[in-house]
């Protein structure tokens, strides 16, 4: 997969079917419009393209705009090869993305620089000032291009949509999230050095420092979680939140406790992957009965998982 960063810095050699989004997550909403593309793409041996934004629109139009993302651009990345994307443009939402009107856009972009013979969107989805490029508007303006909208998809009468995902992760909902994605949902980070609390308790944990600031956490709880250590999959249990039975400070921490693996791993990257929440974070007693709760946790998932 080919991936280019502005709009000067490429230039195809041969026709293009085009897609347009944030595609943030990739969901499943996503993949249906990827995959559209990648076949219409080699039903007549042109490439498949996407142009994709490094930014929320939300943080153009509104700068104060803590916006988190699903999944970071490298993950996104990693996503649209997996579909068999042949070209990717990344660019900013900026001023010329906000402001070039519909028209300009398509003559100047997808004619002139991506050589497009196909535009395939997502339902709700628009390119050009005032979100006045449609595919109605591509058919009416430039009738010898195919243009294709795709219809929103849907799980038990709800939209998937990046919002709604986003609902869910914030929410602890992570099964749903995860049917939604198509995937289960991750988070990335590296090893740190903590307080070595889960050590004293008899439950050492891997302390996660996330990679991106801007990746959405999961709400506050336990999750059973797998991850991969070299070529091994281990599965375990992740703590969101603030340790309220040891600790007296509310900031928020993801800590690992991995099944069947003691060996140091500080300023590792791992990539967590969730499974299901197991309960809602809560301040214990005494540390007795936190420590149950954690054997009580870890035998759960050991049965679960570990068949």
């Amino acid at each position: 997969m080919n991936c280019y960063y502005n709009f000067n810095e490429f230039d195809f050699l041969g026709n293009s079917a085009v897609t347009i989004g944030m595609f943030d997550g990739v969901h499943i909403g996503h993949q249906s419009v990827l995959n559209e593309t990648v076949r219409i793409a080699k039903l007549h041996a042109w490439s498949s393209t996407v142009i994709t934004f490094s930014n929320s629109p939300n943080t153009f139009f509104n700068t104060l705009s803590s916006e988190k993302y699903i999944c970071s651009l490298s993950e996104k990345l990693d996503l649209f090869a997996n579909l068999n994307i042949d070209n990717v443009i990344i660019v900013p939402f900026d001023h010329f993305i906000a402001h070039i009107d519909a028209t300009d856009f398509f003559n100047t972009i997808l004619l002139s620089k991506c050589r497009i013979k196909a535009l395939i969107l997502g339902y709700d989805n628009h390119f050009g000032k005032n979100r006045e490029g449609s595919i109605q508007f591509v058919k009416i303006n430039f009738p010898e291009i195919i243009a294709v909208s795709i219809e929103p998809q849907k799980i038990r009468g709800e939209t998937i949509s990046s919002t709604l995902i986003k609902k869910y992760i914030a929410e602890g909902n992570i099964l749903k999230a995860n049917v939604y994605l198509g995937r289960d949902f991750s988070c990335t980070g590296t090893v740190v050095k903590g307080k070595q609390l889960g050590r004293k308790l008899g439950f050492p944990t891997a302390n996660l420092k996330l990679l991106d600031n801007h990746s959405i956490t999961l709400g506050n709880g336990v999750y059973a979680c797998y991850l991969f250590i070299g070529d091994i999959k281990y599965y375990g249990l992740v703590n969101i939140g603030v340790r309220p039975t040891v600790d007296d400070n509310t900031n928020i921490s993801i800590e690992a406790y991995i099944l069947n693996f003691e060996d140091d791993i500080y300023d590792q990257e791992l990539k967590i992957y969730f499974l299901e929440k197991r309960r809602d974070e809560k301040k214990f007693d005494n540390i007795s009965l936190l420590v149950d709760q954690i054997n009580s946790d870890v035998n759960d998932v050991r049965a679960k998982y570990l068949v």
